[in-house]
């Protein structure tokens, strides 16, 4: 549990004990408009779905899990397979002694890959949805394991890539 956690516990506590504790015949009777038992009943349920849904929200951000970790022996694997003039998607599969001439390998970072004495020709183009994996790929292509002629993308949506930008 981090520092957000224990802020989000605290607000809705202190929610939960303002709505026990509140003075509703006095809060009715600072409104002008005359007390009605539907506009109690709509406050009512508008104070409660709101702890609810935000109990919910808190709830759901803290479970989510965006990364599958598919060890290498689990993964789909592809052997032997050739690839040309086409988009590839990596998560999750392993490519083993594949030839890839003038494809996009597309990188989503839910999944890792295995690439294994495959054969790349022409031209290479990497494509990725997620700025961690970018920020990877960006320091690979920097360190020189990634080559530098190898364009590298973030997809801002699927069909227009925008080039990483390289400073």
């Amino acid at each position: 549990m981090d520092r957000n956690d224990l802020y989000f516990i605290v607000s809705a506590l202190l929610g939960i004990l303002a709505l026990l504790g509140m003075d509703w015949k006095l809060v009715l009777g600072r409104v002008s408009m005359k007390p009605s038992q539907f506009r109690e009943i709509l406050l009512l349920i508008a104070v409660v779905g709101s702890l609810v849904m935000s109990s919910i929200g808190w709830y759901s951000l803290s479970h989510i899990k965006r990364y599958r970790s598919t060890p290498l022996d689990k993964m789909e694997v592809f052997y032997g397979k050739t690839y040309t003039n086409e988009k590839v998607e990596l998560d999750g599969k392993d490519f083993q002694k594949c030839q890839f001439t003038n494809v996009t390998l597309v990188y989503h970072g839910t999944d890792g890959f295995g690439l294994e004495h495959n054969a790349f020709n022409g031209g290479l183009y990497i494509e990725t949805d997620d700025n961690g994996s970018a920020g990877l790929l960006y320091l690979l292509k920097a360190t020189g394991w990634i080559r530098q002629d190898v364009p590298v993308s973030i997809i801002k949506t699927p069909n227009n890539p925008v080039p990483l930008k390289v400073d």
